[in-house]
């Protein structure tokens, strides 16, 4: 454990002392506001790293200096504070995000980091005896209240999985009635897992949310999984985590970062994710994935900074410190399950990782339910995540394959597995009596994409892969320099730019008959309220006609 604590001690330092700054006079986390200036509040995510920031203060996460630990301490109990302050007596805070409030709540999130501070706070007497006396009234009312609401909302039993949320709300009752001695909050959470959320994982260990696969919210699921088994000694909760870091460690990038070729959710981003579940250091494993993950975050936060939602990061992180450096800790070992019947394909070879999915699911209302419409995925260790990004919302030119005619379909009827061998995978895709190939092979030096048509057809079809371009970065095109601005075209005539040969990070790109670039593209973003992302988050597009003949497009 000892190399395992003193990563996790180098990375919360570090962390810390990049957010420290962002904290306003209200003692508001206002890290988000930069980039948001006319926001209507700082984001409610931002507010939850003062459990971090205690424990840094008490030493019970160790490395802070004198100095920075009286400092850390003025600002976790003036982030309460402010916490506290915008609670109103029905319990429901603002809930800011990205700019724009999206309704008065009672947060799970909140209150429970509310709570693991109180409990520090109570241990080291830290704070007046007011303070923590309004941190106690106002955890409690609030959980009594969202306790309510469950006992009514899951007075039945789900008939699917309830979702990260909820499963956070679980967590919640249970440490709430451990720490107010409240043996019905206990005993209702023990049921609440035991009905609302064991029973759906999956054989190959996800839990999914808007019928599909979802990677990145997977982990917060297990993270609050695996924190109520550490609490509670339920033992299938503690093997369920077994089971989920199999499909956890299959879309892992070496970088640290998750695949999404068959996320529902989320598309692809360049930090690491740090939900950790405590479980997952229960085996060998699981210990060389997190202290892996740990460093490349490091790496991250060097080169890019903390921004917008990025201390809701940092609290999340504290509940897997406070594991690690418990006096008295001692992992449980899991026993890793392996997926088996995932929906999609891993390719590793050289300096490549490439996946292929074939997952479809039903169009879903809401707007942070993605399209199954983007199968395939491209990673390069010298040159970073290359292409993917993942799907998009009621957007075609986001699929990797569309009807270009008659009727312009961009979602395939039909998505199965072809062949795979541990060099090459193969999907099959269907639009009404059409069927198309896509296949994806990996050499120690060289990626190429096959896509082609199975059978004569009068209608038009289109294959596409979408790259991962930064602003700022030049290309190469047919031999001319193109660097890339979001705010500037690259076209012919309005239209896309036939290109053969693109030069980008080091690799050459060989592209298909008619091949063509446009960028920039620009995605939905579920998570701001008039979609849409940041120009860093627009990306590029490859696009060329499929025929009977193969097109290839080969990096190397």
């Amino acid at each position: 454990m000892d190399p395992l604590r003193q990563a996790t001690s180098d990375l919360t330092n570090e962390w810390a002392r990049l957010l420290a700054p962002h904290f306003g006079p209200s003692g508001s986390m206002d890290l988000d506001l930069p980039d948001w200036p006319q926001a209507e509040g700082p984001s409610y995510y931002n507010q939850f790293s003062h459990f971090a920031f205690l424990q840094l203060a008490t030493g019970e996460v160790p490395g802070a200096e004198p100095a920075e630990r009286a400092h850390y301490l003025k600002l976790a109990l003036h982030n309460i504070d402010y916490a506290l302050g915008m609670t109103a007596a029905d319990f429901h805070t603002p809930h800011y995000s990205r700019g724009r409030e999206w309704g008065r709540h009672i947060g799970e999130w909140l209150n429970y980091y509310l709570l693991c501070s109180l409990e520090v706070m109570e241990r080291h007497q830290l704070g007046t005896a007011e303070l923590r006396m309004r941190l106690s009234t106002a955890v409690a009312g609030a959980v009594g209240e969202l306790h309510a609401r469950f006992v009514a909302k899951y007075a039945a039993a789900p008939t699917e999985f309830v979702g990260n949320h909820d499963t956070w709300h679980g967590l919640l009752f249970y440490r709430a009635g451990r720490h107010f001695q409240r043996p019905e909050w206990r005993e209702y959470a023990r049921v609440f897992f035991a009905r609302c959320v064991l029973p759906f994982q999956t054989v190959d260990g996800y839990w999914p949310e808007g019928h599909g696969i979802v990677v990145g919210y997977a982990l917060m699921t297990a993270q609050a999984v695996s924190l109520y088994a550490e609490l509670s000694g339920d033992e299938a909760a503690h093997a369920a985590i077994g089971q989920f870091f199999g499909f956890h460690e299959f879309f892992s990038l070496p970088d640290g970062t998750t695949a999404v070729a068959v996320d529902v959710r989320m598309r692809a981003t360049r930090m690491p994710f740090l939900f950790l579940p405590p479980g997952f250091i229960g085996c060998v494993e699981g210990r060389e994935l997190v202290r892996a993950r740990l460093e490349s975050a490091r790496i991250y936060f060097r080169e890019a900074g903390v921004h917008d939602n990025g201390a809701q990061s940092f609290a999340f992180f504290a509940s897997f410190a406070e594991y690690v450096f418990k006096p008295d800790v001692r992992p449980r070992e899991i026993k890793v399950g392996r997926p088996a019947t995932l929906p999609a394909a891993r390719l590793s070879r050289g300096d490549w990782r490439a996946y292929l999915g074939w997952q479809l699911v039903p169009e879903h209302p809401s707007r942070f339910v993605l399209d199954s419409q983007n199968f395939v995925e491209l990673w390069h260790r010298r040159a970073g995540y290359l292409a993917g990004t993942g799907g998009s919302k009621f957007m075609p030119r986001f699929s990797t394959l569309r009807r270009t005619d008659a009727g312009r379909a961009y979602i395939p009827e039909r998505g199965e597995r072809g062949k795979i061998s541990p060099d090459s995978a193969e999907g099959i895709f269907g639009f009404g009596p059409d069927d198309i190939t896509v296949e994806l092979g990996l050499s120690d030096e060289t990626c190429r994409l096959t896509v082609r048509l199975v059978r004569p057809t009068q209608v038009g079809y289109e294959a596409a892969l979408m790259v991962a371009f930064r602003p700022g970065e030049t290309l190469q095109l047919d031999g001319l320099s193109q660097t890339l601005n979001p705010t500037t075209l690259v076209h012919s005539n309005g239209g896309g730019k036939p290109v053969k040969e693109m030069i980008w990070r080091g690799l050459t790109w060989r592209l298909p008959a008619g091949a063509v670039l446009d960028y920039p593209v620009v995605p939905h973003n579920s998570y701001t309220q008039d979609g849409l992302p940041k120009p860093e988050d627009y990306v590029g597009r490859i696009s060329f006609p499929v025929t009977m003949r193969e097109q290839v497009l080969t990096i190397f």
